[in-house]
C-alpha cells in the first residue's frame, strides 16, 4: 500500500508537470529486460514455501516471489522519479541548488564545485554531438562490421576520434578560461527562498507522511 500511495503521489506530479506518458514509454525500454529478471531471480534464489508442488513452479518460493516484486516496484517507482526530475529541471535551477546546500561550505569549496558543474552541463551536449557526428560519418563510410570481431572493431573507430575531440575541447575550454582570468572568488549563487517554495515543500512533505502513515496502517492489519 505505501509503494501504491507513492506510485499515486508520482502519477499525479507527472501530470501536474505536464510531460507526455509516450516519454516515460520511450525512455524506459530498458525496463523490459531488467523488471522481470529483478521479479524472477528471487523467486527461485529466496528459500521459503513453494508456489506449487509440481512442475517448475515448485522451485519458485512465495517469498521469493513477493520480495522480488517489491523490488521491482520500487525499481519502477525510481526510474520513473529520475526520469520525472531530468525532465523538469534544468541546469541552472541545479547549480543554484547545490550552491545552497554547500553554503555551510568554505568559499572555494562552492566555487569549485558549482564551476564543475557548469562546466559539466556546459559541455556534455557538445560531447553527445560529436559522438553523433563521428557515428554519422562512420556509417556514410559504411564503417558497421557484425559479429563480436566488428563491434570491437567499431568501438575502436568511434573511441579514438571521440577521445580526440574530447582533448581539443577541455584545450581550448582551459585557454578560454585563462583568457578571461577565471578564478574561484566568485559571487554565490543566491536563491531567495519564495512562498511558492514553501507551499511546494510543505505539501511534499505532507505527501511523505500520508505514504509512511498508510504503509505503517498496512502493516499494523
Amino acid at each position: 500500500m505505501g509503494l501504491a500511495a507513492l506510485g499515486l503521489l508520482l502519477a499525479v506530479v507527472w501530470l501536474a508537470s505536464g510531460l507526455p506518458v509516450r516519454l516515460f514509454a520511450r525512455q524506459s525500454r530498458l525496463l523490459l529486460l531488467w523488471l522481470p529478471l529483478a521479479a524472477l531471480v528471487p523467486a527461485f534464489t529466496i528459500p521459503g514455501q513453494p508456489l506449487d508442488n509440481n512442475g517448475i513452479l515448485q522451485m519458485a518460493s512465495r517469498q521469493g516471489c513477493l520480495y522480488g516484486l517489491d523490488f521491482a516496484c520500487k525499481m519502477g517507482l525510481f526510474w520513473a522519479l529520475g526520469l520525472l526530475f531530468t525532465a523538469t529541471t534544468t541546469a541552472s535551477q541545479l547549480s543554484r541548488a547545490v550552491a545552497a546546500l554547500l553554503r555551510p561550505f568554505p568559499a572555494k569549496v562552492a566555487a569549485t564545485v558549482s564551476a564543475m558543474m557548469g562546466l559539466i552541463f556546459a559541455q556534455a551536449p557538445a560531447l553527445f554531438a560529436a559522438y553523433r557526428q563521428i557515428n554519422g560519418a562512420q556509417l556514410a563510410r559504411l564503417a558497421h562490421t557484425k559479429g563480436l570481431k566488428g563491434m570491437m572493431k567499431r568501438a575502436k573507430q568511434l573511441l579514438q576520434p571521440f577521445l580526440q575531440q574530447v582533448f581539443i575541447r577541455s584545450d581550448a575550454l582551459v585557454v578560454a578560461m585563462e583568457a578571461r582570468c577565471f578564478n574561484y572568488r566568485r559571487t554565490r549563487l543566491q536563491t531567495p527562498v519564495t512562498l511558492p517554495d514553501v507551499a511546494c515543500t510543505a505539501l511534499f512533505c505532507c505527501c511523505c507522511m500520508a505514504v509512511v502513515w498508510v504503509h505503517c496502517r498496512w502493516n499494523n492489519f
